[in-house]
């Protein structure tokens, strides 16, 4: 059955099943405190695609903590205001009153969001991380996105129960 015309709501109530194949899109930098560091897909996600999973894991020769953001662009931005003009991703993350879309993790542990089912218009843009200047930064920081794309077609059988 052809489900391309359904609004985004309807197909989301899909069963996880008809969502097909799903990929992983790694980001990762070193950096240094001095200025902030920058990482862009290669590849463009979907123009609509749902995130299923995020995993972040940092390591670093000495205790710390690490500030990250994931925004949607087209480029690899050279400053973090440029970067800062770029689409959130995470819009609920918060680390603190007026610091939105910051994710927080200190040395020696990860994020693993496991089965999130989460749509993005990405309007075929690239995931960008980026790392602010100040932060006592890891020797590298490595995140990975489950993403697949939207079905525009299931089988009759699924939906005639």
């Amino acid at each position: 059955m052809d489900v391309s015309k359904w609004g985004l709501g309807r197909i989301m109530q899909l069963p996880d099943h008809c969502f097909g194949s799903r990929w992983p899109v790694g980001l990762a930098v070193v950096g240094s405190p001095a200025a902030g560091v920058f990482d862009i897909t290669e590849l463009a996600l979907p123009e609509v695609c749902v995130i299923w999973e995020l995993s972040a894991w940092y390591d670093t020769a000495e205790l710390g903590q690490m500030y990250f953001e994931l925004r949607l662009g087209d480029m690899v931005p050279t400053t973090w205001a440029e970067f800062q003009l770029n689409e959130l991703l995470f819009r609920g993350v918060r680390y603190g009153p007026g610091v939105n879309g910051y994710f927080h993790i200190t040395s020696m542990t990860s994020i693993d969001w496991r089965n999130l089912k989460m749509p993005v218009q990405s309007a075929g843009r690239r995931v960008i991380l980026g790392v602010p200047a100040g932060v006592a930064i890891a020797t590298r920081i490595q995140v990975v996105i489950t993403v697949s794309s939207i079905p525009r077609e299931v089988p009759d059988c699924l939906l005639s129960v």
